[in-house]
């Protein structure tokens, strides 16, 4: 995780008036094909942005990961030339596209990627995934804070979602959302970013709080996984007793393994194997444990897995910094 550029509290404001309401307009606009559903900010530590310093994420559903990072990286080196000290991920679509986004932004530059996702009441994302769970998926690939938009959520909506969040939270909080600062004053250690004037380009505020080494404290014997939905707490004892590997009948395995329950060790030996993980992936309800040939299968496994995995370390040799690099961009726990 990068630090963030500056000292708290700060207030970041990216846009303000008609040019970020103009902006949104075409972020909503349906009949251009690569239209805003969500979108990326390159911001300076004044938490300013030049025109133009804004590049849409891709709605294309069925684009692969490996293709939208590329896409994305381009865009962030542009966005970079009008001078960035990080990156503001909002409202992303999809976990694809999610991942993608902040893998390119670690990718492309030094510096650090805020990332925010909508979520309802119940704290779910339109594309099924709680609220936990994308928080340890977040922080996994080295995102430098989360936040979470409950635009029309009451207060106790609100505090319910934060309360199973923040006792695990490495990173900063953010909140969004009409009861939001409320939640800000019950819980100091959620920051806010608010709709700056409407115009739906959010403004960042951070408290003071965020620095206290006490909320960085975790129980260090305490793993977080995720599956694409749901996050698992685990320890060093977690249950990876079914494997199976990524033939034909992958589906049909995974059905079998969820009635058993447990986790799921996956065996993966070629691009073939990765290509039917990810077609699959989203039937997986349990605790991942990738089995990889090589590291490069490694690596592409954890790249298409929309989740937070462990790796068997005795199915392949890997070379200690390359693993330390597959820790820190996709969070892989070593089994």
């Amino acid at each position: 995780m990068k630090p963030l550029p500056f000292e708290l509290p700060a207030v970041i404001c990216p846009e303000s008036g008609d040019g970020a309401a103009q902006r949104e307009k075409s972020d909503r606009d349906d009949s251009d094909p690569d239209r805003l559903c969500s979108g990326i900010i390159a911001l300076s530590a004044s938490g300013q942005r030049k025109k133009g310093a804004l590049a849409g994420l891709a709605a294309d559903r069925e684009c692969k990961i490996s293709e939208l990072i590329l896409r994305y990286k381009k865009k962030m080196k542009a966005l970079g030339k009008e001078g960035a000290d990080f990156y503001y991920i909002r409202s992303p679509k999809s976990l694809r596209e999610a991942r993608a986004a902040i893998l390119a932004a670690r990718k492309t530059f030094s510096g650090p990627a805020v990332i925010s996702f909508e979520v309802n009441d119940e704290g779910v994302s339109e594309f099924g995934s709680d609220a936990m769970a994308l928080y340890v998926i977040a922080e996994g690939m080295g995102a430098s804070a989360f936040g979470l938009t409950m635009e029309n959520a009451g207060y106790a909506e609100m505090a319910d979602v934060f309360s199973r969040v923040a006792p695990y939270a490495r990173i900063p909080l953010l909140a969004s959302g009409r009861r939001a600062r409320e939640l800000s004053d019950a819980f100091p250690q959620i920051g806010l970013f608010e709709s700056d004037a409407g115009a739906g380009i959010c403004s960042l505020s951070f408290v003071e709080s965020l620095n206290r080494p006490s909320f960085y404290k975790r129980d260090p014997e305490l793993i977080l996984a995720a599956s694409n939905n749901e996050a698992f707490f685990l320890d060093a004892a977690a249950d990876f007793q079914q494997e199976i590997g990524c033939g034909p009948d992958f589906p049909e395995k995974i059905l079998e393994a969820e009635e058993e329950g447990g986790g799921l060790k996956i065996t993966v030996g070629s691009a073939y194997d990765v290509d039917i993980l990810d077609q699959y992936q989203y039937m997986i309800n349990r605790p991942v444990c990738f089995c990889p040939l090589n590291p490069e299968i490694l690596e592409a496994a954890l790249k298409a897995y929309n989740g937070r995995a462990f790796f068997d370390s005795e199915s392949c040799d890997i070379d200690e910094n390359y693993l330390t690099y597959l820790k820190d961009f996709y969070g892989v726990i070593e089994l």
